[in-house]
């Protein structure tokens, strides 16, 4: 694909993901979901989404319909307490912040899938091609004693623990092979699948607390401490002297596995099925313009003044922000420099789904996705989903009630017509909110599916006498 792509993508995209017809596009959620379905072949013209979202900060009586009406000044600031010095902006969106003493996350996704296809072969093998630009920035567990209003609250001289947290950010292209074979079955069909994928990385940065550390804000901006672990790296092609080098700087490899088993009864075309995947298993290696540092502190009283360090030109970036850090903290601008290359893990997460049929045309479809954190990486977050489906050939209805992060509960819509779909986790982002935290939408146009369609009923290969399976175009 393209690295030219602008990456979007939602959250976990319910409406093109757990569908009877959904095809190519069901693969990035389990790569066995292909088998049982009543395709010849599908094919994905474009994909693509945005989701985003935080527990740190919200703004008030904010929503995208709102944003849009206000679109010719559209204007943010922040309340008086905040900011002292004069009130808030008349007319202005206000941007404030929690109190409460959850951890905090935050995450930006999106990404667009290209042309993308699979194809069914004989003896139940279907074989496929996909094609992805994806980018993800995360954090998760940030400790509640970081929040605006806890943190400006500290006396100076205060010691403080800091618990580990971890962030990541990542921009990178997937060319993925997938296989899937189905089996039949006394009770339906079994099925398992596998997508290889090529990654190239373009941009990546991380930060990693890895332990406790131990603070006090001192008068003036400066903090000191006495105790930490930290671990951080990055891509350098934003901050060259002759402009932004757009380019792979890394490359890895990636792999998805699934099985899914699907339950012939009463109703057309499956009854029940379910299924369990791990996804994005692998790694980038980011060897070109890349940095990796490490700091620790034991033990040691350190002052560091932070006014240096957050005033300086965009090509000056690694020498007054990194060199700078390191030089109050190590005595050595680059002591801190460990490597000038690190490994970025991707999403990794497990999946597992369920659905029931309760006519030919109405399921229940559960889904659980559970991250697998490594480090340093791009955490996924968990999701939670119960999601009732009204589906037919050309179109359907999907409204998914789900749970983010465990915390973050939210109402979906989604809606197929012919070869487009559109839909939102989070229906409630597009209307004015008293605390909007965040958005999703995703949309996907493919190859019409009247072309694609094998019987609704079809026949299973000789099994307990029967006929042999029949493809319909």
């Amino acid at each position: 694909m393209s690295a030219c792509l602008t990456n979007l993508r939602a959250q976990e995209q319910l409406g093109l993901r757990t569908g009877s017809f959904s095809g190519v596009n069901a693969l990035s959620l389990n790569p066995a979901a292909a088998t049982g379905m009543p395709l010849a072949w599908d094919v994905n013209l474009i994909e693509a989404g945005i989701f985003g979202q935080t527990n740190y900060a919200f703004v008030n009586n904010g929503g995208l319909l709102p944003f849009w009406r206000a679109r010719k000044k559209l204007i943010f600031d922040v309340p008086e307490t905040v900011s002292s010095t004069e009130p808030p902006i008349s007319g202005a969106f206000i941007v404030d912040f929690r109190t409460n003493r959850q951890h905090k996350h935050l995450a930006i996704i999106s990404n667009i899938t290209g042309p993308s296809f699979f194809v069914s072969l004989p003896d139940g093998n279907k074989i496929g091609l996909i094609s992805r630009a994806r980018l993800m920035l995360m954090g998760y567990k940030v400790p509640s004693v970081l929040d605006y209003y806890t943190y400006e609250a500290k006396p100076n001289f205060e010691n403080f623990e800091v618990a580990p947290f971890h962030t990541g950010l990542m921009s990178w292209n997937e060319l993925g092979l997938h296989f899937s074979h189905e089996w039949e079955t006394w009770y339906g069909t079994f099925g398992f699948g596998i997508t290889g994928k090529y990654l190239q990385g373009y941009e990546a940065a991380f930060f990693d607390n890895n332990k406790p550390t131990t603070i006090a804000k001192l008068p003036g901006d400066s903090l000191t401490s006495i105790s930490a672990d930290l671990s951080y790296g990055l891509t350098l092609g934003a901050f060259e002297e002759n402009g932004y080098r757009f380019g792979p700087t890394g490359h890895g490899l990636g792999l998805d596995l699934g099985i899914q088993i699907t339950g012939e009864g009463s109703y057309e075309p499956h009854s029940w099925r379910v299924g369990i995947a791990l996804l994005d298993l692998g790694r980038i290696h980011f060897d070109q313009l890349a940095q990796q540092h490490r700091v620790q502190i034991d033990n040691k009283t350190i002052i560091l003044d932070t006014e240096p360090l957050t005033h300086f030109q965009r090509t000056e970036f690694t020498d007054t922000l990194i060199g700078g850090f390191s030089e109050q903290v190590l005595g050595d601008p680059r002591a801190s420099l460990a490597d000038n290359a690190f490994q970025m893990w991707l999403p990794t997460a497990l999946s597992l789904q369920g659905e029931v049929a309760l006519t030919d045309d109405f399921f229940l479809h559960g889904l659980l996705i559970q991250r697998l954190a490594y480090r340093p990486s791009v955490s996924r977050g968990n999701f939670l989903a119960l999601t009732a489906r009204y589906e037919k050939k050309y179109w359907g209805l999907w409204l998914p009630l789900s749970l983010y992060n465990y915390t973050e509960l939210q109402l979906g819509l989604a809606l197929k017509a012919g070869p487009l779909t559109i839909g939102t986790e989070r229906l409630a982002s597009f209307f004015s909110n008293k605390q909007w935290d965040g958005l999703d939408f995703y949309f996907a146009l493919k190859v019409p599916p009247f072309s694609l369609q094998k019987t609704l009923k079809p026949q299973r290969r000789h099994r307990r006498g029967k006929s042999p399976r029949c493809y319909e175009f």
